[in-house]
């Protein structure tokens, strides 16, 4: 058998440190980027930003209630 461990068994580090970002911060994120503004510049996204295809677009404003509801459920 192989002793090598995977990164989902051993993850590395640097991920373990890696501080949890909570949901109100998370929810701040992806309004802006839903309304094609980028949130650490608060100006508007590039016309050629990926954040404004339209599907990502459309997967943007659901994820809002979603976080929404989650605020709430917590």
């Amino acid at each position: 058998m192989d002793d090598k461990k995977t990164p989902i068994e051993s993850p590395d580090q640097s991920e373990a440190a890696a501080p949890t970002m909570h949901t109100f911060e998370a929810l701040r994120i992806i309004e802006k980027l839903s309304t094609g503004i980028n949130p650490l510049s608060d100006e508007p996204l590039a016309p050629k930003s990926l954040c404004l295809n339209q599907d990502i677009q459309k997967a943007l404003q659901v994820t809002v209630p979603a976080l929404q509801a989650r605020m709430r459920w917590i």
